[in-house]
Protein backbone atom coordinates (compact mmCIF):
# COMPACT_ATOMS: atom_id res chain seq x y z
CA UNK A 1 0.00 0.00 0.00
CA UNK A 2 1.43 3.51 -0.66
CA UNK A 3 2.16 5.79 1.75
CA UNK A 4 -0.31 8.30 0.60
CA UNK A 5 -3.38 6.08 0.50
CA UNK A 6 -2.58 5.15 4.08
CA UNK A 7 -1.86 8.45 5.72
CA UNK A 8 -5.25 9.43 3.34
CA UNK A 9 -7.58 6.16 5.16
CA UNK A 10 -6.08 6.93 8.45
CA UNK A 11 -6.89 10.97 8.19
CA UNK A 12 -10.44 9.74 7.22
CA UNK A 13 -10.68 7.82 9.83
CA UNK A 14 -9.07 9.65 12.88
CA UNK A 15 -11.61 12.73 11.68
CA UNK A 16 -14.54 10.34 11.54
CA UNK A 17 -13.39 9.69 15.03
CA UNK A 18 -13.09 13.20 16.37
CA UNK A 19 -16.60 13.84 14.43
CA UNK A 20 -18.00 10.63 17.08
CA UNK A 21 -16.63 12.18 20.14
CA UNK A 22 -17.77 15.58 19.52
CA UNK A 23 -20.95 14.01 18.86
CA UNK A 24 -20.85 12.56 22.34
CA UNK A 25 -19.92 15.81 23.77
CA UNK A 26 -22.58 17.46 22.64
CA UNK A 27 -25.20 14.81 22.86
CA UNK A 28 -24.41 13.86 26.38
CA UNK A 29 -27.14 14.99 28.67
CA UNK A 30 -25.63 17.36 31.73
CA UNK A 31 -26.90 15.28 34.28
CA UNK A 32 -24.54 12.12 32.93
CA UNK A 33 -21.68 14.40 32.74
CA UNK A 34 -20.61 13.97 36.24
CA UNK A 35 -22.52 11.28 36.90
CA UNK A 36 -20.88 8.74 39.46
CA UNK A 37 -21.61 5.17 39.26
CA UNK A 38 -19.26 2.02 38.55
CA UNK A 39 -17.51 3.43 35.87
CA UNK A 40 -15.92 6.93 35.68
CA UNK A 41 -17.70 9.89 35.06
CA UNK A 42 -18.79 10.40 31.07
CA UNK A 43 -16.39 13.99 31.25
CA UNK A 44 -13.46 11.63 32.23
CA UNK A 45 -13.19 8.94 29.92
CA UNK A 46 -13.71 11.60 27.15
CA UNK A 47 -10.71 12.98 28.76
CA UNK A 48 -8.94 9.87 28.83
CA UNK A 49 -9.88 9.32 24.82
CA UNK A 50 -8.62 12.86 24.17
CA UNK A 51 -5.60 12.59 26.42
CA UNK A 52 -4.23 9.57 24.63
CA UNK A 53 -4.79 10.68 21.14
CA UNK A 54 -2.52 13.56 22.22
CA UNK A 55 -0.15 11.22 23.45
CA UNK A 56 0.88 8.81 21.42
CA UNK A 57 0.72 11.43 18.73
CA UNK A 58 4.12 12.43 19.86
CA UNK A 59 7.28 11.12 19.01
CA UNK A 60 8.22 10.15 22.51
CA UNK A 61 7.08 10.31 26.17
CA UNK A 62 9.12 13.32 26.69
CA UNK A 63 8.20 15.49 24.47
CA UNK A 64 4.42 14.96 25.03
CA UNK A 65 3.35 18.20 26.81
CA UNK A 66 -0.16 18.18 28.96
CA UNK A 67 -3.07 20.24 28.11
CA UNK A 68 -4.41 20.37 31.43
CA UNK A 69 -3.56 19.83 35.13
CA UNK A 70 -6.16 17.06 36.00
CA UNK A 71 -3.80 13.80 35.91
CA UNK A 72 -5.35 11.01 33.17
CA UNK A 73 -6.28 7.91 35.72
CA UNK A 74 -9.68 6.17 35.26
CA UNK A 75 -9.58 4.79 38.57
CA UNK A 76 -9.41 7.91 40.26
CA UNK A 77 -12.21 10.84 40.66
CA UNK A 78 -11.73 14.62 40.88
CA UNK A 79 -12.90 17.47 42.29
CA UNK A 80 -12.44 19.93 39.18
CA UNK A 81 -14.12 18.78 36.00
CA UNK A 82 -13.28 19.53 33.04
CA UNK A 83 -16.51 21.13 30.27
CA UNK A 84 -17.83 20.26 26.96
CA UNK A 85 -16.32 23.60 26.14
CA UNK A 86 -13.07 22.58 27.23
CA UNK A 87 -13.31 19.04 25.59
CA UNK A 88 -14.54 20.16 22.48
CA UNK A 89 -11.96 22.94 22.00
CA UNK A 90 -8.85 20.40 23.19
CA UNK A 91 -11.45 17.99 20.54
CA UNK A 92 -10.18 20.42 17.58
CA UNK A 93 -6.66 21.24 18.96
CA UNK A 94 -6.00 17.26 18.42
CA UNK A 95 -7.98 16.84 15.42
CA UNK A 96 -5.54 19.64 13.63
CA UNK A 97 -2.46 18.57 15.80
CA UNK A 98 -2.86 14.89 14.37
CA UNK A 99 -4.26 15.87 10.56
CA UNK A 100 -0.79 18.14 10.54
CA UNK A 101 1.56 15.16 11.33
CA UNK A 102 -0.49 12.59 9.35
CA UNK A 103 0.30 15.36 6.39
CA UNK A 104 4.37 14.95 7.43
CA UNK A 105 4.93 11.08 7.32
CA UNK A 106 6.98 9.27 5.18
CA UNK A 107 7.57 6.02 4.15
CA UNK A 108 10.72 5.88 6.54
CA UNK A 109 8.87 7.59 9.77
CA UNK A 110 6.11 5.26 9.28
CA UNK A 111 8.63 2.42 9.15
CA UNK A 112 10.33 3.34 11.77
CA UNK A 113 10.70 1.98 15.22
CA UNK A 114 8.35 3.30 18.14
CA UNK A 115 9.17 4.50 20.79
CA UNK A 116 5.72 3.51 22.51
CA UNK A 117 7.40 -0.24 21.96
CA UNK A 118 3.44 -1.70 23.45
CA UNK A 119 1.92 -0.13 20.50
CA UNK A 120 3.22 -2.57 18.06
CA UNK A 121 7.16 -2.77 15.96
CA UNK A 122 6.59 0.43 13.99
CA UNK A 123 4.80 3.98 13.68
CA UNK A 124 2.21 3.09 11.69
CA UNK A 125 1.37 0.48 14.01
CA UNK A 126 1.11 3.08 16.68
CA UNK A 127 -1.24 5.13 14.48
CA UNK A 128 -3.76 2.10 14.01
CA UNK A 129 -3.32 1.22 17.65
CA UNK A 130 -4.04 4.75 19.05
CA UNK A 131 -7.49 4.90 16.63
CA UNK A 132 -8.48 1.53 17.88
CA UNK A 133 -7.75 2.51 21.74
CA UNK A 134 -10.84 5.60 20.52
CA UNK A 135 -12.82 3.55 19.08
CA UNK A 136 -13.57 1.24 22.01
CA UNK A 137 -13.32 3.65 24.48
CA UNK A 138 -16.40 5.91 22.10
CA UNK A 139 -17.81 2.62 22.24
CA UNK A 140 -18.07 2.14 25.49
CA UNK A 141 -19.23 6.09 26.15
CA UNK A 142 -21.86 5.51 23.59
CA UNK A 143 -23.09 1.96 24.99
CA UNK A 144 -23.50 4.39 28.46
CA UNK A 145 -25.61 6.93 26.70
CA UNK A 146 -27.99 4.73 25.01
CA UNK A 147 -28.29 2.90 28.90
CA UNK A 148 -28.78 6.34 30.37
CA UNK A 149 -30.48 7.99 27.80
CA UNK A 150 -32.19 5.72 25.49
CA UNK A 151 -30.82 7.22 22.81
CA UNK A 152 -27.54 6.93 20.90
CA UNK A 153 -24.62 8.93 18.51
CA UNK A 154 -24.70 7.51 14.86
CA UNK A 155 -21.35 5.59 13.50
CA UNK A 156 -19.65 7.90 11.05
CA UNK A 157 -18.38 5.48 8.53
CA UNK A 158 -15.68 8.09 7.61
CA UNK A 159 -14.29 11.17 7.49
CA UNK A 160 -17.34 12.50 5.19
CA UNK A 161 -19.09 13.40 8.45
CA UNK A 162 -22.25 11.47 6.90
CA UNK A 163 -23.71 9.19 9.73
CA UNK A 164 -24.21 5.84 8.50
CA UNK A 165 -27.90 5.28 8.31
CA UNK A 166 -29.83 2.22 10.25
Amino acid sequence: MEDSVFISLCQSQYKAAFKMLENLIEECPDELWNKESKVPPFWQQIYHILYYLDFYSEDTKETFKQTFSIEENLDERFDEILSKEELLKYTNKLKNKINTKLELLTTKKLESKSAFFWTGANVAEKIIYSLRHAQHHIGQLNYLLKIETNSATKWILTGSDKPRKG
